[in-house]
């Protein structure tokens, strides 16, 4: 037969309660597998109302929602939209496929669903999300929305939204941005990354970099993986070397160049790399010594340039024949034979004759500026 029961009833009233099917039963014991209602398929239970209330459904059975009963696909993966079971999972469908299952105490979702949050979810689709997660690809999982810059955050302690400590991980006016924060009674942290307990740390009182373990780590390598130029407002202290490589220099901007063009040499120039100027010893003022290059000449001069400066010392090798005073060319020279006619000296210059010989050893310049007017000076 096709239909067992098949009422029709009218509901006309709008101040009456209707019941299309009612069941009360009065329950003085009953066994605890006891049922209201159970409908079966040849035997096999598909729906059923347990005692207490709890709805039961078959093996494979499956709430449809927004299809005519009958119409088929009455499993999970069906044309239709609903919540089902099979094989010990927990299906959601919708639009015919399954888009979520539940299985072992995990949640899988299939590649093109996502994640998202809305004020209003009669418009949750991907569209319309004000935070949502979402697969890009496999072993990619990305939180977007559109052109809106995302942060996420990871909470150290939350009170509430006034009291709290935090990171957040964010897009800051397209710049990508690591930062600590805290409210109210939290307390800004430090940032620490590395390997293992962490390598590096951005302390958290004065956003100082520092390594965890000391005298342990390196920036860059030698000759490879080094970073460029290193600009810093303050000093570079150092508990061993500051080091420049070999074609390298120590520079004070368009100032002056230390450079060490040899082992063992070093070579001072200034900004131009074609000359030096001063040597400054202990300060810049008149009341310290310099040393300064005059062509090939090395002169020993005040430190503010204004004149020569005292040069004291035990014995005095010069590798020249001439000693020459200051700058009026007055001079001790030294050769051999007589210098009449011979060394151009000022008047005051003294001359030694390497050969000696009696009333012939020492001469003076006792006139003009040429090669003549020497004069011996008698042995005594």
């Amino acid at each position: 037969m096709a239909d067992i029961f098949n009422f029709t009833d009218t509901w006309n009233n709008a101040g009456t309660q209707f019941f299309g099917i009612k069941l009360n039963v009065t329950t003085t014991a009953h066994a605890s597998n006891s049922l209201l209602m159970d409908l079966q398929d040849g035997g096999t239970s598909r729906f059923a109302v347990g005692h207490g209330g709890g709805v039961y459904l078959g093996s494979n059975g499956f709430v449809h929602f927004g299809i005519t009963a009958g119409s088929g696909g009455q499993e999970a993966g069906g044309n239709n939209n609903g919540v089902g079971g099979v094989n010990g999972a927990i299906y959601i469908t919708a639009n015919g496929a399954n888009v979520f299952k539940i299985v072992g105490g995990g949640l899988g979702l299939k590649s093109n669903s996502f994640l998202g949050w809305t004020d209003s979810i009669a418009g949750a689709d991907a569209g319309n999300l004000e935070t949502g997660w979402f697969r890009d690809a496999a072993d990619q999982i990305s939180q977007r929305r559109s052109t809106n810059a995302q942060t996420y955050r990871i909470y150290n302690t939350y009170t509430d939204g006034s009291n709290y400590e935090r990171v957040d991980l964010r897009w800051d006016t397209n710049i990508f941005a690591i930062l600590s924060s805290a409210a109210g009674t939290g307390t800004t942290r430090s940032i620490r990354f590395g390997f293992g307990g962490g390598t590096w740390e951005i302390n958290n009182g004065n956003g100082d970099w520092l390594a965890l373990s000391d005298n342990t780590q390196d920036i860059g390598a030698s000759g490879a993986n080094r970073p460029r130029n290193i600009y810093a407002g303050g000093s570079i202290v150092s508990g061993a070397f500051v080091e420049a490589a070999t074609s390298g220099a120590f520079v004070f901007n368009s100032r002056s160049f230390i450079y060490s063009p040899a082992n063992g040499n070093i070579l001072l120039q200034n900004n131009a790399n074609n000359d030096f100027g001063l040597l400054q010893l202990g300060g810049t003022t008149s009341s310290f010594p310099a040393l300064k290059r005059n062509s090939a000449i090395l002169e020993a001069r005040l430190a503010d340039d204004s004149t020569y400066a005292s040069f004291r010392g035990g014995t005095i090798a010069a590798m020249s024949d001439v000693y020459e005073f200051g700058s009026s060319g007055i001079s001790i020279r030294t050769g051999t034979g007589s210098p009449e006619g011979v060394v151009t000296a000022p008047t005051g210059s003294l001359y030694l004759n390497l050969s000696g010989g009696t009333d012939t050893t020492l001469y003076t310049k006792n006139s003009g500026s040429g090669n003549t007017g020497w004069i011996a000076v008698d042995n005594v």
